[in-house]
């Protein structure tokens, strides 16, 4: 694997381990749920042997009104910020074509995770 996938499943393993479902294929996600996808990728050194993948992280629910969006982003922002490292959320809606026809209430976030040949097969 290499750094991308190996961050992403890091991620994704610290989001299952507190019982949020995840994926990085929007296909195959269950809601209310996260969805990440990397959104870039860097090297620390010149000979490329680790660097730094960082991923945005999407909390996505169900449109079941405004009072049952914002419970549900509330208690996914509060149990995933601190484990991610996220401080800051921006509110979005997201279209998801699998999931509803109609745009869904999201937060979103970035988070990064290091890499080095030494983690990376």
């Amino acid at each position: 694997m290499g750094p991308i996938e190996t961050g992403a499943e890091f991620i994704l393993g610290i989001i299952r381990d507190l019982g949020v479902d995840c994926s990085a294929d929007p296909q195959t996600l269950n809601l209310p749920g996260v969805w990440i996808t990397p959104s870039g990728l860097s090297q620390k050194t010149l000979a490329g042997t680790s660097g730094i993948v960082t991923f945005h992280v999407y909390l996505i629910t169900p449109n079941h009104g405004w009072a049952a969006d914002v419970a549900t982003l509330d208690d996914l922002a509060a149990k995933l910020a601190g484990p991610l490292g996220i401080a800051d959320w921006t509110a979005e809606t997201i279209n998801l074509a699998n999931q509803a026809p109609d745009p869904l209430p999201c937060l979103h976030g970035q988070t990064s995770t290091e890499w080095s040949n030494n983690n990376v097969d």
